[in-house]
């Protein structure tokens, strides 16, 4: 939070300002709504806070800076001049002016973070040669299977967190290392690894001689029965 420490800090001065209006219902009254304007506020920065935080570990994991964070000052600033401008009680339409700016902010940011990250995952998991997985020994068959469920789980979702990005970047690694040891599938075994990686195929669209090529990797080899 260090770059929104300084506009938090006045919103804190604004909040002992309020504390300091005076006594009596109307100062009371007048103190409690500057209290909630300042509190949605410092919540409206903190969203904003996550959103960057989220767009430059997705810039650090993928290197590459699909998000631009240029307006940021916009958010923050609205909030820093309604509080040297007005003084210790900015009025609510002040308060929500801000509020528009900085959740204008947070959204644009938000809605380039879904789309760098969808792009991106998209193309790491395309670019794996996942052909392979059939092909790999008996001990790295399990952890590679998690290691791709994990991929995908986390794929799905729409405005990662800085967390579900070093997740992804950690099992695509560790993927990517243990189909390294592994070798191509060869022959007419690769063009139907292919499209079983596409949909399931019925038994009754194979030929003996497919059904014989995947017996050699039968263990790796989903069979669900039809309607299942």
């Amino acid at each position: 939070m260090s770059e929104f420490s300084s506009v938090l800090e006045l919103a804190q001065a604004v909040t002992a300002e309020s504390n300091r209006i005076g006594r009596g219902a109307k100062a009371e009254q007048e103190a409690s709504r500057v209290l909630q304007r300042v509190d949605a506020a410092a919540a409206a920065l903190a969203n904003l806070n996550r959103a960057v935080t989220a767009a430059r570990a997705l810039a650090a994991a993928s290197s590459e800076n699909a998000v631009s964070l240029s307006g940021l000052a916009e958010g923050r600033e609205a909030f820093a001049q309604i509080v040297e401008r007005t003084g210790s009680r900015p009025s609510d339409q002040a308060f929500t002016a801000a509020r528009n700016k900085i959740d204008g902010v947070t959204k644009r940011v938000n809605e380039e973070l879904t789309a760098a990250w969808t792009h991106w995952t998209s193309q790491s998991i395309g670019e794996l040669p996942l052909v392979r997985m059939p092909m790999l020994p008996d001990g790295d068959r399990k952890p590679a299977q998690q290691h791709q469920k994990d991929l995908r789980d986390y794929a799905r979702k729409q405005v990662p967190a800085p967390g579900d990005i070093l997740m992804f970047k950690n099992a695509l690694e560790e993927l990517g290392e243990l189909l390294k040891q592994a070798r191509d599938p060869e022959g007419d075994l690769v063009p139907l690894l292919e499209r079983l990686a596409v949909r399931a195929i019925p038994l009754s669209e194979l030929t003996d001689e497919q059904i014989g090529l995947l017996r050699q990797v039968a263990d790796q080899i989903e069979v669900r029965r039809r309607g299942a």
